[in-house]
């Protein structure tokens, strides 16, 4: 953002403690809590009221801009902002409980990728690292990111530094909301119970709190729609199986952070199976044969999980499960028994077009490094994939099964936009044509790929191998490419 600052270390009437500080939950807070960042509050389109700037302790700076942002309607909310570094940032007096927090941002000081990054730290954990608004989203553009945080001592801390570019952290607005039902006040946790127990949410449905592995398999098996099944922290060894199909207006969510660990020991570690409209947050998934399956299912979410230490692939959307998103998470050590079959996220069926996993959403994920195949992977016979705003490491392709760049693209009519690439064998981005009339259609834009130390033939950011007349692959002039041999070997699109 351009820094029109107005120099502030504290705002009047704020109570300004250090972050960290212990406090005493307050059981009567309102949520969800909506902050408009350096502005005075107001109602967004949706009838959602947005309160005047609180909360924050040592602020670099706040300014505000009029140019218009797009990808959204809600201009204003993103059009003030405050700037911070150095570790300082919010922190809200909260009971004990989970929460989803979301950022807004936009970039209107940047004009290209790397010249903004920074960190966000979420009670201690890293959410963000090294976030560049611009890479992930462009210049003037709206900019989400959610993210599960834990609260254990009745206060949420959100702190923000630096790292890489030159210039500090922004944020537009803040909002906090609650991802299982918080408790009145900070108390000892219970002995872990074989069975789960239920409580009604303020939501309408169940919260259902689990402790043990054979409680949470219970939990899955009775799971109604509207229901909240909430992890308590710890390891919950088997494989978890979910066959219960949600609704769109009363999802079921399981939730817990990412010290609530599912852990295989072959397998899925976690199966939707025919679980339509599901979301799955915060928790981490481990061991066995994959992470997270997701079969035969419709809008399922998985937001702001971690997966890691599998023989195959991560995250896999297959037999038709459509409108599905993987947002905000973190993929890395998969395909251990090196075969080649380690993707990040796997989307489809190979050599079949019957698997129409259509419309499935891949934004804001760290995939890498030590992924045993493509960071992603889009199979034929689907269509209308969208992979943004994700950050790639390649290092660990192997060369298997033709891996050999970070998203490899053989559906139809797929966006890739706002990724950041580092570390690949060969290219970066691939077209291929594995059925007739498959692999059509992708645009590539506002990419930045780093070839440093490719080694292979082409060495291409984005390597078409099937452009023709009815087949098109859009390359715009907005991506970026840094060593290799160049953007790609078709037309750039201005």
């Amino acid at each position: 953002m351009r820094h029109r600052f107005t120099r502030a270390l504290a705002v009047a009437g704020v109570l300004l403690l250090p972050l960290g500080a212990a406090h005493a939950a307050d059981a009567t807070v309102a949520l969800p809590i909506r902050i408009d960042a350096n502005g005075p509050g107001l109602t967004d389109s949706s009838g959602n009221l947005w309160e005047a700037d609180r909360g924050y302790d040592i602020r670099y700076g706040g300014g505000r801009i009029s140019d218009p942002v797009a990808g959204t309607v809600d201009d204003a909310l993103y059009q003030s902002y405050n700037a911070f570094g150095g570790g300082a940032g919010y922190a809200f007096d909260l009971p004990n409980g989970t929460y989803r927090v979301t950022l807004k941002m936009v970039e209107d000081w940047a004009t290209a990728a790397g010249q903004r990054r920074f960190d966000v730290r979420a009670e201690g954990m890293t959410v963000l690292s090294a976030f560049d608004v611009y890479a992930n989203c462009g210049r003037l553009t709206a900019c989400d990111r959610s993210f599960a945080v834990e609260v254990t001592d009745g206060r949420l801390n959100l702190q923000f530094s630096a790292n890489g570019g030159a210039n500090h952290a922004t944020v537009s607005a803040v909002e906090i909301a609650a991802l299982a039902s918080p408790s009145p006040s900070p108390t000892a946790s219970p002995s872990p119970t074989a069975s789960p127990t239920a409580s009604p949410s303020p939501g309408g449905g169940r919260v259902v709190e689990v402790s043990t592995a054979s409680g949470l398999k219970a939990a899955l098996a009775a799971a109604l729609p509207g229901d909240t099944i909430h992890l308590a922290d710890g390891t919950y060894t088997g494989n978890f199986k979910v066959t219960v199909a949600a609704r769109p207006d009363a999802r079921v969510t399981l939730t817990g952070s990412p010290r609530a660990i599912l852990r295989a020991g072959g397998g899925y570690g976690l199966h939707l199976n025919g679980a339509s409209h599901w979301t799955v947050t915060g928790v981490t998934v481990t061991g066995g044969q994959k992470g997270i399956m997701i079969d035969a299912a419709t809008g399922v979410v998985i937001d702001a999980v971690t997966v890691h230490d599998l023989d195959m692939e991560g995250v896999h959307f297959r037999n038709s499960s459509t409108d599905g998103v993987i947002r905000n998470s973190t993929i890395y050590d998969t395909g251990n028994d090196g075969r080649g079959m380690g993707e990040g996220v796997y989307v489809g069926t190979a050599n079949t077009l019957t698997d129409n996993s259509d419309r499935v959403q891949i934004v804001g994920n760290t995939i890498g490094p030590d992924v045993g195949g493509e960071n992603v992977d889009i199979k034929e016979g689907t269509t209308g994939a969208r992979i943004v705003g994700n950050t790639f490491d390649g290092g660990g392709l192997t060369g298997a099964n033709y891996d050999d760049s970070w998203v490899d693209v053989k559906g139809n009519d797929v966006l890739v936009q706002g990724n950041v690439g580092r570390r690949t064998t060969n290219n970066g981005y691939e077209t291929h044509t594995q059925r007739p009339g498959w692999g059509c259609g992708t645009v590539f834009r506002d990419n930045v790929s780093d070839l440093t130390g490719a080694t292979g033939d082409r060495r291409l950011a984005v390597n078409v191998t099937n452009q023709a007349a009815g087949c098109v692959t859009t390359v715009h002039a907005s991506n970026t490419v840094t060593g290799g041999n160049g953007l790609t070997n078709v037309p750039v699109t201005p």
